[in-house]
């Protein structure tokens, strides 16, 4: 992933939005944030190979549920974020503290497999 690009453009965004704030108040947020989602989907694209070399990684019939626990868990929290900064930007923070909550609660539920995996093989120890 090309770091340097996607901070460059992101700078250059806030300097865009800064401008626009001055010239056409009504304008600027809205532009900032189709440029945050643009960029955002830039980096899911990148993003991509990664996953798939993850996905390529499960061998046994262990890991591919790893992997996908893991892989929905990173994927609820950069959604959560992403749209909880939305929210903060557009001055809305009551409702940017909901969506973190409701993030969280997420991803305990997709972690919930993987706890009755850990609570199993710790009784079977205890039991043994």
């Amino acid at each position: 992933m090309n770091i340097v690009r996607i901070c460059g453009a992101a700078v250059l965004i806030c300097v865009i939005g800064a401008v626009t704030a001055r010239l056409r108040p009504e304008i600027s947020k809205p532009a900032v944030i189709a440029a945050g989602v643009i960029l955002s989907a830039s980096v899911v694209s990148e993003i991509i190979p990664t996953v798939r070399y993850l996905s390529s990684l499960g061998g046994t019939e262990e890991y591919p549920l790893y992997l996908k626990i893991m892989l929905k868990g990173a994927g609820a929290a950069i959604l959560t974020e992403t749209v909880s900064d939305i929210c903060s930007d557009c001055g809305e923070n009551a409702l940017a503290a909901k969506v973190e909550l409701a993030g969280k609660f997420e991803i305990i539920a997709i972690c919930l497999p993987l706890i009755k995996q850990l609570v199993g093989i710790g009784t079977s120890m205890i039991g043994q």
